[in-house]
């Protein structure tokens, strides 16, 4: 099995990962931390990391096309919904790669959902158009912080005990972790991402809804076969959106 190095605090797992890269650390490396001071989520904002979440980060080797690089994303998204499943909660994705549940009281930045986790991609040795190695980020609230979440976070975050589901943080671990390990590069074939695509699209938080998204306004139509997310503006032109920061209007 691939080592997993348990931190009691850490600034960011993933900055701690992307060292045991280029020591030469083999995929599937696990780096856990109960807390982190300097969390990242995608865009370069900050992520709450305090105590009762898991914050893991894991290394990923291979030859992959670049290009086909966000497949990583949507893949290990999948296999958190599956994980999460097993302990009982049923998540959605916010595309590319937030993970939410559900809640009775909608709010204007995230409609009727609040933020279970999220996702983050890097890369870390590219060649070329290869990419060699990467750093996979998930973030999952399973107990509620000592003391709540901060202030800004209040209506827009929820956790696994919130939510009723009362597990432990290892217990997450040992449910997401051997997934990870053994699936994360099947999303890069195209068989696998299908797979991956069918589960999406029924798990989606994001098709259906109005979104803004890059100046972009209009109905989330669908994912592609690529994994795009397709809008269709008030205009009624359809946009294909790679990546970006969606907003869903309530």
């Amino acid at each position: 099995m691939p080592p997993v190095l348990r931190l009691d605090q850490v600034d960011s797992t993933q900055r701690a990962a992307r060292a045991l890269v280029h020591d030469g650390a083999p995929h599937g490396t696990l780096v856990v931390a109960r807390r982190q001071t300097v969390g990242r989520g995608r865009l370069g904002r900050a992520w709450h990391s305090d105590e009762g979440g898991l914050w893991l980060s894991m290394i990923i080797r291979g030859a992959l096309p670049a290009t086909r690089a966000p497949r990583l994303t949507l893949g290990a998204a999948a296999l958190a919904l599956d994980a999460l499943d097993a302990l009982g909660a049923r998540a959605a994705v916010k595309w590319p790669n937030d993970l939410l549940l559900p809640h009775p009281s909608p709010t204007p930045r995230i409609g009727p959902w609040r933020k279970l986790g999220g996702l983050l991609l890097e890369g870390v040795l590219l060649d070329g158009g290869v990419l060699r190695a990467a750093v996979l980020g998930v973030g999952i609230n399973v107990r509620r912080p000592p003391g709540g979440f901060a202030a800004e976070l209040a209506e827009l975050a929820v956790s696994l005990q919130d939510a009723g589901v009362d597990v432990e943080v290892d217990a997450v671990l040992d449910a997401l972790a051997p997934r990870l390990q053994a699936h994360a590069l099947d999303a890069i074939d195209d068989a696998p991402f299908t797979t991956v695509l069918a589960a999406l699209r029924v798990r989606s938080a994001t098709i259906g809804r109005r979104v803004e998204i890059d100046g972009v306004v209009g109905l989330a139509e669908r994912l592609d076969d690529d994994g795009a997310l397709c809008v269709r503006d008030d205009a009624g032109a359809l946009h294909t959106v790679r990546a970006g920061d969606v907003q869903c209007i309530v």
